[in-house]
C-alpha cells in the first residue's frame, strides 16, 4: 500500500494526468499489456481530492506492433544496397569480374595482344566473346586501326564470300559497283571472325589462303590484295571433334589454333554475378530513367544459384527485363529466371518417365556443352560420366544431333 499511497501523494502534489504501460497475469495465466490512464479528481475550488485510473487492454495492438517491427527489420535486412554490398567492380574495358576464372582470361589476352599471332577464343554462347576480341584489339598495335567484325553464322553461305573479300563491277548479276569486302576494310586494324566453326567448306581453303599469306581476290578480279590485318577467331564448337567429323578443315584448324583462349561460362564464375548484376543495373538504370539501389537477399541468392545456360547475355536479358517491371529503388527479378529453375515436362501435363527424364536431361546437357562429349566442358564431365558411357546411354536413348 505504500508504493500506492505514495503514488497517490505525487499525483495530487503535480496535478498531472499521467499514462502509463504496464503488464498484468490474469488468474487464467495470460499475460496482458494494459494501458492505464491516471486522472486526477478536483472539488469545487479546484482542490485535488482523489485519482482514477482506468486500463485499457492493448495486447493486440502491442502484437500487431511488434510484428511490423520484426517484418521492417527482417526487410531491412533482406535489401542489399547494390552500391556498398558489391563494392568496387575490377573492370578491364568491357570485361567485367574479379574471379580467377576471368582474370585468366585478361592474362592471356595481354600476353597475346602485343604479338601477332592468330587468337581463337572458344567457349559457350553469350560468354562474352566479342567483348574479349574488343579488349585484345584496344591494347594490340592496332588499337587505332578498325575492328571488323563478322559473325560467320549470320550471313547466308552464299553471299559470305562476297562479304568478306568484297567484288567488282559486273561479277555477278546485280553488281553495278565494286565494293570492298570486311577483310579489306579492317586494313591496319583486326578482323574479328566470329563463329568460325560454321564457315562453309568451299569458303575455307580462301579463308586459309588469307591467314597465310595476307592476300586475297575480290570476286570478279584476278588482281590479289593485300593488307595487314591482326585476325582473331571464335567459336561455340569443338572444332576438334568438327575436324573428325568433315565439317571443318584440319590444315585451318591448326593454323588458326595458335593460341587458344577458353572463356569460361558464367556458372563457372558465379564470383562474377555480383558484379556484373550492378553493371547491368547501372546500364539498364540510365536508360530506363530509374533508380534501382536494392536487391532482396533471395533474388540475389537466386541469381547466384542459377545455372545461367544463356550466360552474361541470359543475366544480361533478365537484369534489363527485371529494371522495365520494377516498382521503386528495388529490384524485382523478371519470371524469366523463376521459368528457368523449372523441371523439363512432357507437355501433356502427365508425370514423365525416368527414362524421358533422363533423355530430358542428356539433351539438355548436350545443348549447353554444343553436344561436345568428352573433355573437361564435355557433356559427359558435367553429367559425371565416362564419355562411352554417354555415348551407350545416348545410343540407347536414341538420341543423336540430329533430333527435334
Amino acid at each position: 500500500m505504500e508504493d500506492s499511497t505514495n503514488k497517490f501523494d505525487s499525483v495530487l502534489s503535480t496535478n498531472t494526468n499521467e499514462l502509463a504501460r504496464r503488464l498484468i497475469q490474469t488468474k487464467e495465466g495470460d499475460i496482458l499489456n494494459i494501458n492505464w490512464s491516471v486522472v486526477t479528481l478536483f472539488d469545487t475550488d479546484e482542490k485535488p481530492v482523489g485519482i482514477i485510473s482506468v486500463g485499457a487492454d492493448i495486447s493486440d495492438q502491442v502484437k500487431a506492433y511488434e510484428e511490423i517491427e520484426t517484418l521492417k527489420k527482417q526487410l531491412e535486412k533482406e535489401n542489399i544496397f547494390l552500391k556498398s554490398e558489391l563494392g568496387k567492380v575490377y573492370e578491364e574495358e568491357e570485361i567485367i569480374g574479379k574471379s580467377e576464372a576471368i582474370r585468366y582470361v585478361i592474362n592471356r589476352a595481354k600476353e597475346v595482344a602485343a604479338t601477332d599471332a592468330i587468337i581463337i577464343l572458344e567457349g559457350e554462347t553469350g560468354v562474352g566473346k566479342d567483348l574479349v576480341a574488343q579488349f585484345i584489339h584496344k591494347i594490340s598495335a592496332q588499337k587505332n586501326g578498325p575492328f571488323i567484325s563478322v559473325n560467320c553464322a549470320a550471313i547466308p553461305k552464299d553471299l559470305l564470300e562476297s562479304e568478306l573479300f568484297g567484288y567488282e563491277k559486273g561479277a555477278f548479276t546485280g553488281a553495278t559497283g565494286s565494293k570492298k569486302g570486311r577483310v579489306e576494310q579492317a586494313d591496319n586494324g583486326t578482323l574479328f571472325l566470329d563463329e568460325i566453326g560454321d564457315m562453309p567448306l568451299d569458303l575455307q581453303p580462301k579463308i586459309l589462303r588469307f591467314i597465310q599469306e595476307g592476300t586475297f581476290d575480290r570476286l570478279g578480279s584476278e588482281k590479289g590484295r593485300h593488307v595487314n590485318v591482326r585476325i582473331i577467331t571464335a567459336t561455340n564448337k569443338n572444332l576438334k571433334e568438327e575436324v573428325d567429323l568433315k565439317n571443318f578443315r584440319e590444315d585451318l584448324y591448326y593454323r588458326i589454333h595458335v593460341f587458344p583462349i577458353t572463356i569460361p561460362p558464367l556458372r563457372k564464375r558465379r564470383s562474377d554475378i555480383p558484379l556484373l548484376t550492378r553493371f547491368f543495373v547501372d546500364k539498364f538504370s540510365k536508360k530506363y530513367k530509374r533508380t534501382i539501389t536494392e536487391i532482396s537477399q533471395s533474388d540475389k541468392e537466386l541469381l547466384q544459384t542459377y545455372d545461367w545456360p544463356g550466360n552474361v547475355r541470359e543475366l544480361e536479358n533478365v537484369i534489363e527485363s527485371s529494371i522495365i517491371g520494377s516498382k521503386g529503388n528495388r529490384l524485382s527479378l523478371a519470371n524469366e529466371v523463376m521459368n528457368g529453375k523449372r523441371a523439363p515436362s512432357s507437355g501433356d501435363g502427365q508425370p514423365e518417365t525416368l527414362e524421358q527424364v533422363e533423355r530430358n536431361h542428356i539433351l539438355y546437357i548436350l545443348e549447353q556443352c554444343n553436344w561436345r562429349i568428352s573433355g573437361d566442358d564435355g557433356a559427359a564431365s558435367r553429367l559425371g560420366l565416362h564419355p562411352n558411357t554417354l555415348r551407350s546411354r545416348m545410343a540407347k536413348l536414341k538420341i543423336s544431333k540430329t533430333f527435334k
